[in-house]
């Protein structure tokens, strides 16, 4: 019975630090990921202020149109919502000003280069010189360059 005895805590001594190992090994493994989820938060944050950063609306959307990041400039420009960390990876397109054919995010999802007019949230025509950039993974980057004042100075040329 003695031996039984010293059996079953033998055993459950074997038991306590297979337990321990794998604790150690788990906790290991959540130290790991939350220094990963930390690089990538600021990654993810760095990218971001380097998009804010360019004067001109830049917005990257994804095969089916998502919007998936956008800086300052286009949010004010096509009146998207404010981003939250919920749900700025999937912010659906929807201008609030323009649902109709000439949405230029519906539309401008086409590869190449094209001149357009849009009137600004603050009433003014602006006319970009929109470039569709094709990413990897099927992502699309659409880069609006304000070129208004020259569009202005070539008509005043023109007339």
């Amino acid at each position: 019975m003695v031996e039984d005895n010293n059996e079953h805590c033998a055993r459950l001594e074997r038991e306590l630090a297979s337990y321990q190992a794998i604790t150690r090994r788990l906790d290991a493994y959540t130290q790991q990921l939350e220094t990963e989820t930390q690089e990538l938060r600021r990654d993810g944050l760095l990218k971001q202020a380097i998009l804010d950063a360019l004067p001109d609306p830049i917005v990257v959307t994804d095969q089916s149109g998502r919007v998936l990041r956008r800086n300052h400039a286009a949010a004010w420009l096509f009146s998207l919502p404010p981003e939250t960390e919920a749900a700025a990876c999937a912010t659906a397109i929807s201008c609030q000003r323009c649902f109709g054919e000439d949405c230029p995010l519906r539309h401008d999802l086409v590869r190449g280069e094209r001149q357009l007019q849009i009137t600004g949230p603050d009433g003014v025509l602006y006319t970009f010189a929109l470039s569709t950039v094709p990413l990897p993974e099927h992502f699309l980057l659409l880069h609006y360059q304000d070129i208004t004042e020259l569009a202005t100075l070539l008509d005043k040329e023109g007339s």
